[in-house]
């Protein structure tokens, strides 16, 4: 699940967790997997979460990102696909479109 990347320094660590937004001396899975290249890599206590700790052993090892952009282009579609569905909600005919094909595919 990805390779080390750039190694940061103390600075850009420090704001890396800010920016990921930890709840007191943790951060989520969810909130940190956007900022680490390898989440098992960094949970080395298998928490489910990223300590203080584990994100600057993360930072020393490259497996975590200053921006939040370069590891996630996954997260990308799965947006897209979101924003989709809002606007197929917002649209009478996508939906109506969509409301047909089904109707026509339950007939098979």
């Amino acid at each position: 699940m990805g390779r080390p990347g750039q190694v940061l320094n103390e600075s850009k660590c420090q704001q890396a967790w800010k920016a990921a937004g930890p709840e007191g001396n943790s951060l989520s899975e969810n909130a940190a997997r956007p900022y680490i290249l390898n989440f098992a890599a960094v949970d080395t206590s298998n928490d489910r979460k990223i300590s203080a700790d584990e994100w600057q052993a993360g930072c020393n090892k490259g497996w975590v990102s200053a921006d939040a952009r370069e590891v996630t282009p996954k997260a990308a579609p799965a947006g897209q696909n979101t924003e989709m569905k809002k606007s197929g909600n917002a649209n009478p005919d996508s939906s109506d479109a969509m409301g047909d094909s089904t109707k026509n595919h339950s007939s098979y």
